[in-house]
């Protein structure tokens, strides 16, 4: 079993994943869901007032495909599910590295009557591609947006032997 540290604070919940080498601080009322069998990531939630959010924290092996590569293939993913509308997209950063961002809602029932917002960030270092998603119902989900915030800006890439000069550069695209 993967050991992880995960520590619970009066501002937070600050998670440290050993084998991929990230680490994010959530705010408070987020907490771990049980993911035994799935290795190459993890999962928290908040559920308060019946609203629940999920925040999705993968790290998979890229094999030498490129940021702009990785992302047309997350993309080509969401976009073939039942009500894709594209939000927002455009480069960012993620755990100080070139990234990219996408926001868009789905459908979350068969008749397309309720939807969620996701918000996602996707950056790739050292042949490992590192996807960030946060996603809920999209009628309250602008009411996490100091959650959402805060969890992109504390999430950290600490990767060994990886070069200072990769935090600099600019989204190829």
């Amino acid at each position: 079993m993967l050991a992880v540290a995960l520590v619970v604070s009066i501002v937070g919940v600050h998670y440290e994943h050993p084998q991929h080498h990230f680490v994010v601080e959530l705010p408070n009322a987020w907490q771990p869901v049980d993911q035994q069998e799935d290795q190459a990531g993890v999962v928290f939630q908040r559920n308060t007032n019946d609203r629940l959010t999920l925040c999705t924290i993968r790290a998979v092996p890229v094999a030498g495909a490129t940021l702009q590569d990785f992302v047309l293939a997350i993309a080509a993913a969401s976009q073939g599910e039942p009500g894709y509308r594209s939000v927002a997209s455009g480069p960012t950063t993620l755990g100080g590295a070139a990234g990219y961002r996408r926001r868009f809602t789905l459908f979350i029932d068969p008749d397309g009557q309720f939807s969620k917002t996701v918000e996602e960030r996707v950056a790739v270092v050292d042949g490992i591609g590192y996807v960030v998603r946060v996603e809920g119902f999209t009628l309250w989900f602008n009411r996490r947006a100091r959650d959402v915030a805060q969890i992109f800006e504390t999430f950290s890439i600490r990767r060994p032997g990886a070069s200072t000069s990769r935090r600099t550069q600019p989204c190829p695209f």
